[in-house]
């Protein structure tokens, strides 16, 4: 079982989007609850990143693309794009759509043994947004840790 908030999430992904930097400024992300990052903590940030950033451009999930990995404090964000032939279909279930996501990333992230879910055991959080085609915000959520 994992801890996730997606609808707060949601909101966190909305406004943090707002902004025109491609990575949310240092205090757009205080302003959306994300923590600093320990020293202790840093270390495990570069790693969760450095493993992530290979799977740029590649499928994560069945017509949901990785297109970027950053950090902002103790967080590290997946933004991930869904090609035009599913971006309709999750628009018109959002609700189903929101949860299978939630669900998906979350089992990915917290399978043992994985740097992710060391990570998230260490305090670490993972922020997990999903665009449409178009660009258009389709789902989000924020995991902080693992059961």
């Amino acid at each position: 079982m994992t801890l996730l908030k997606p609808f707060a999430a949601l909101a966190l992904a909305t406004a943090l989007t707002a902004c025109m930097s491609p990575e949310p400024t240092a205090e757009q992300a205080a302003a959306a609850g994300v923590k600093p990052a320990t020293p202790a903590i840093a270390a495990t940030i570069a790693r969760v990143k450095a493993r992530a950033q290979t799977g740029v451009g590649r499928q994560v999930a069945p017509g949901i693309t990785l297109e970027r990995v950053y950090s902002r404090g103790n967080t590290v964000f997946f933004d991930n794009r869904m090609n035009p032939a599913l971006t309709a279909v999750a628009k018109r279930e959002q609700t189903r759509f929101q949860a299978d996501t939630m669900k998906t990333f979350g089992t990915k992230f917290c399978r043992k043994g994985t740097g992710t879910r060391a990570f998230l055991d260490e305090g670490g959080a993972i922020q997990v947004v999903v665009r449409g085609a178009d660009g258009t915000l389709l789902s989000g959520g924020r995991l902080t840790g693992c059961r």
